[in-house]
């Protein structure tokens, strides 16, 4: 009884052996080319830029994801610090892509002397260090209040063009 128990199991073995060798093995089959999937996802990311003289800046992010011809921030905050100032930036979602950052919900920038810019949407091309904006800003430091509909600023130069503005100035004397 134990032999035919034994040679059944051999056959019932042999038959699935057979069957097994002969289908196609299952996979899943995802194309990384397309736009809509991440190649790269991260949560709670941040990146330090250091130097021989310290720490330059520190970006972190609640999610970032990488595409194939861009990336995307969410909840980014970047402390920058530069010959003069320590620089802030804040903002709801980022998107970078050919070294331009476009940053929308919520923008907001703060330097160290008491400058602080708020935006929903603002573009800072890296290459030429230019920070720009569409829609309405506010502009304000201990002594200035300054609202317009948009804004063109070059760090390299300190220049800020704006349109439609509306300017309080405050008397330090008072």
């Amino acid at each position: 009884m134990a032999i035919k128990f034994f040679y059944y199991c051999i056959v019932v073995f042999g038959f699935m052996s057979v069957f097994l060798l002969t289908k196609e093995p299952y996979g899943l089959k995802a194309e990384l080319s397309g736009k809509n999937l991440a190649q790269i996802e991260l949560f709670g990311a941040q990146n330090f830029d250091l130097t021989k003289d310290g720490t330059l800046s520190i970006t972190t992010a609640q999610e970032v994801k990488r595409y194939a011809k861009f990336d995307t921030f969410t909840k980014l905050h970047v402390i920058h610090k530069n010959k003069n100032f320590v620089d802030t930036v804040l903002s709801n979602n980022a998107i970078l892509q050919d070294r331009i950052v476009t940053l929308n919900g919520n923008v907001r920038y703060f330097r160290s002397d008491g400058l602080s810019l708020k935006t929903q949407e603002a573009v800072y091309a890296m290459d030429t260090k230019i920070l720009s904006s569409a829609v309405e800003f506010l502009l304000q430091n201990n002594r200035l209040d300054v609202q317009g509909e948009s804004f063109v600023y070059r760090f390299n130069d300190g220049v800020l063009d704006a349109l439609g503005i509306h300017a309080v100035i405050k008397d330090k004397t008072q």
